[in-house]
């Protein structure tokens, strides 16, 4: 049992005991989440803390400078954006004070940031900052991850390439279809969607995405699924064609220089590791300049489409007050989900587009296609040791990048883990979250995402999810049962085949393809498509629609598909036996 993320909810663990001889049993149990949004505060709490509890709100109420344009991330997806390029502004002007005097100086300094606040966590989870004041907890906002500088040495070739990846966060547009489109992928880790912190925008050079052109890579951006694809267009520095050879240096954090494999794919491409955090290299340059101007400065955008398509994005309905300000974006409808949805109008916005600021240009990037970067994956991926994990202090969790089906730590790399922390793994059909103390030390340890049988596949056919079958083992030993560390496990179904998604259920099936044991979700969500619930234990897993179910509800040994249809063909000879006898009582009565 885990509770809800930023103390969200509060988890519940309930038992039925009996006392009998001076011993407890227990006779019954559940777990459960509970919100905490309608509770009041406890005043004896409140009065405790209230000393620390001043001081940190008036210390993220600390001034840092003034912002003489608003700062906002509702179109960050789509168009350069403010909250982007104030990034990219304080991580170019620390590096090239960092360079000064060393033999780095004189080399062409760019930034790569991405949008982190684009509606990942919810429809309130996006940045909106007004002109004027600019205060500590708004740098936490601009910046929300505690990631420090680190900077990339990169040719020309190799700044195209990260490029393209990038631009996987769009779909491919069909530029003669004049029915509606959807342009951005889901902002998730799920097959279909690519995470807004992956859209990297690279400040300093000048480019445009021709969405109408298939992805290059695949979603890892480890794989070339369409080598003859070329999203990035007019790729420019200073008004000139980047060439393959030209040098730069690209300021990003440490999360994208040693996990994201095209941009530094031997690991040898880091030339500056700083201990400074992103965050307060931020709060550094506002202070130093004391009135910023955020504005973009429109160096990247999407290439113009010949024809009358009918392009559209999703986003927050806060976003409505901004369309004026922005050319050709426009508020169509608000979603049964909370967000809203917008079109955009890639022909009223290209004259902007044509004519960035200087250092704008066109590039090509690319977009990733999840099923087949499924297929291409590798069949294990090996971590040495915790720089291959991707450390996130305020979640305590280390997160793989890579999809893989199947993962061995080893007993190196357990060693170096916090053990309150978890580890993140994903296959691209679902995504494992373990606990680290579920690890034995001093053994390494493999976890599989294996395929079920075609006979169980078959018994089974009515899912709404890939079935998994997972695994995890300990120098050749299964560890199959982890009741007091269980894992949290995240579906991706298919949303079409969903009728009612509170009839949605996780269901463990054994090796014969029997549904054994029904799991209530804790969460689901049906934008994304994901269902999240906690496993006790491991085998094959799916999700299935059920009318109705308890959480943990052990099914019989004869509850499968071919018993349901006899016990409803022997209903039915009951019924019509019945009915016969009956009907000819009643012709003897007579």
């Amino acid at each position: 049992m885990m509770p809800g993320f930023w103390g969200s909810h509060l988890g519940i663990i309930d038992f039925e005991l009996e006392k009998v001889d001076n011993e407890w049993t227990i006779l019954d149990g559940m777990s459960s989440l509970r919100s905490i949004e309608d509770v009041e505060a406890d005043e004896d709490v409140r009065e405790a803390v209230a000393d620390e509890h001043q001081a940190t709100k008036d210390y993220v109420n600390a001034p840092v400078g003034e912002t003489s344009a608003p700062l906002y991330s509702y179109f960050s997806q789509v168009q350069d954006d403010p909250t982007v390029q104030i990034v990219s502004d304080a991580q170019m002007a620390y590096v090239e004070k960092y360079i000064q005097g060393t033999e780095l100086e004189g080399l062409p300094v760019l930034s790569a940031a991405a949008p982190f606040k684009a509606g990942r966590d919810g429809v309130t989870d996006f940045t909106d900052i007004e002109a004027g004041g600019i205060a500590i907890k708004d740098t936490t906002s601009l910046y929300k991850y505690p990631n420090t500088i680190q900077v990339l040495k990169l040719n020309g070739a190799e700044v195209r390439e990260w490029l393209e990846w990038s631009a996987g966060q769009f779909y491919q547009i069909d530029p003669n279809s004049t029915e509606e489109q959807l342009l951005v992928r889901p902002n998730t880790r799920s097959d279909e969607g690519f995470p807004s912190y992956n859209f990297d925008i690279i400040d300093g050079v000048s480019y445009q995405i021709d969405v109408t052109q298939p992805a290059r890579y695949d979603k890892s951006g480890e794989e070339v699924i369409n080598p003859d694809s070329h999203r990035i267009v007019n790729l420019q520095y200073n008004g000139e064609e980047v060439s393959e050879e030209q040098v730069f240096l690209v300021a990003t954090n440490n999360y994208r220089a040693s996990a994201t494999p095209i941009a530094n794919p031997g690991g040898d491409n880091i030339v500056i590791e700083s201990p400074d955090e992103n965050r307060q290299a931020l709060v550094n340059y506002i202070r130093d300049n004391g009135e910023v101007n955020p504005s973009p400065d429109n160096n990247w955008s999407l290439a113009p489409i010949d024809g009358d398509v009918n392009l559209t994005f999703h986003s927050s309905p806060e976003a409505q007050k901004y369309t004026g300000q922005v050319e050709g974006i426009e508020f169509l409808s608000e979603l049964d989900n909370g967000f809203a949805k917008y079109s955009i109008n890639l022909a009223a916005t290209s004259d902007n587009n044509d004519s960035p600021d200087e250092g704008s240009d066109e590039d090509e990037s690319t977009d990733n296609e999840s099923d087949e970067q499924e297929e291409d994956q590798s069949s294990e991926d090996v971590i040495k040791d915790e720089t291959q994990l991707v450390k996130n202090d305020n979640q305590k969790v280390y997160s793989y990048s890579k999809e893989a089906k199947s993962v061995t730590i080893n007993k190196e790399a357990i060693s170096e883990l916090d053990q309150d922390f978890s580890v993140e793994l994903s296959n691209g059909k679902a995504t494992l979250l373990i606990p680290n103390k579920l690890f034995p030390e001093g053994k390494d340890v493999t976890i599989n995402f294996g395929e079920v049988s075609n006979e169980v596949a078959e018994n089974n056919k009515d899912a709404v999810s890939e079935l998994v079958d997972f695994s995890i083992i300990a120098d050749g030993e299964d560890i199959t049962e982890f009741s007091d560390n269980p894992i949290t496990v995240t579906f991706t179904v298919d949303k079409n085949k969903v009728n009612n998604w509170e009839d949605l259920k996780v269901v463990y099936i054994d090796e014969n393809g029997d549904q054994k044991e029904i799991i209530s979700p804790i969460s689901y969500n049906k934008e994304t498509g994901e269902v999240v619930a906690e496993l006790t234990h491991f085998s094959a897993y799916g999700v299935f629609e059920i009318a109705s179910a308890d959480n943990g509800e052990v099914l019989p040994d004869t509850a499968t598909n071919q018993y349901n249809w006899l016990m409803v063909g022997g209903l039915l000879l009951v019924f019509g036996t019945t009915t016969l006898f009956a009907v000819r009582r009643k012709r003897l009565q007579n």
